[in-house]
């Protein structure tokens, strides 16, 4: 799978730990006895024995919550500016459709610049942290979380030559200069994977012109042979964190939209999760 996309000329899968633990316990197989022809012993006198009361471990594999699926979809569309992208709507809905086709329910925000969307689901940078926070709140193993962003990205100097990925949010212009409104990698690697535990995932969909993911991960898969990119391992709860950024080497403008290829290449796996799609 990623093969195939990596073919196409998609960039950017990123990934921040890997750790796959298989504890499996298996229970020990008593061999069967044979058939016995001697006289069968009397009957044991039954007592009356004290109550035994489960183990930890059990107690514990009963009160242990499910894993749940959450997700996060922003779409900016930038109205009135010469930057703007005016499918945002069509895309988020366009993936929520596909989530839901792929069997992953669960709890979902949407932050949308729409003429219908209330103040508190427009996709400023205070309702955007605000969202992120919700989505890594209570995260426990064995979760899966998604979070897609449609609209721009770039890069920033966030201290002398040193320069990040980031996130335009809706009012990104409104900060003062160089770091306006922006949402920097490093502030959305604390806003997100700082909290994911070992054995969840988080997934970010990232659908931006330009070749930038945003979220600060150690390891960067490149197409066309180029060295991978390894930069300093963050500290973590060791979660597995993986960026697709689908701009880049997207189809011209007659064709389909980085999302619509995407969705295109993964539509006739229905019912694979996520993680096996890249596998």
């Amino acid at each position: 799978m990623l093969a195939a996309m990596l073919a196409q000329g998609w960039t950017n899968l990123d990934r921040l730990h890997l750790s796959f633990n298989l504890d499996v316990d298996v229970p020990e197989r008593r061999p069967i006895g044979s058939i016995s022809t001697s006289p069968k012993p009397p009957p044991k006198v039954p007592h009356t024995a004290p109550p035994v009361a489960p183990s930890a471990s059990i107690v514990a594999e009963v009160d242990a919550p499910k894993a749940s699926h959450r997700s996060l979809l922003i779409g900016v569309g930038y109205q009135g500016t010469d930057y703007a992208r005016p499918q945002c709507e069509r895309h988020v809905d366009l993936v929520r459709q596909w989530l839901v086709s792929q069997g992953f329910h669960g709890p979902q925000q949407v932050l949308l610049e729409a003429p219908q969307s209330a103040p508190q689901d427009l996709p400023t940078r205070a309702n955007i942290c605000a969202a992120l926070q919700w989505l890594v709140q209570g995260v426990q193993t064995g979760d899966s979380l998604l979070i897609y962003f449609y609209g721009h990205t770039t890069e920033v100097e966030v201290a002398d030559g040193v320069s990040s990925e980031a996130w335009c949010p809706m009012d990104f212009e409104a900060g003062a200069a160089p770091l306006y409104q922006l949402l920097t990698g490093g502030q959305l690697y604390d806003l997100t994977l700082q909290s994911v535990p070992e054995g969840a995932l988080l997934t970010a969909l990232v659908d931006a012109p330009s070749n930038h993911g945003g979220l600060h991960l150690p390891f960067a898969l490149q197409p066309h042979g180029m060295p991978g990119v390894v930069g300093p391992v963050q500290e973590s709860l060791g979660g597995l964190g993986m960026v697709l950024a689908l701009g880049a080497g997207a189809p011209g403008p007659a064709g389909p939209t980085a999302t619509e290829a995407f969705l295109e290449l993964v539509q006739g796996q229905p019912g694979v999760p996520l993680a096996r799609l890249l596998e």
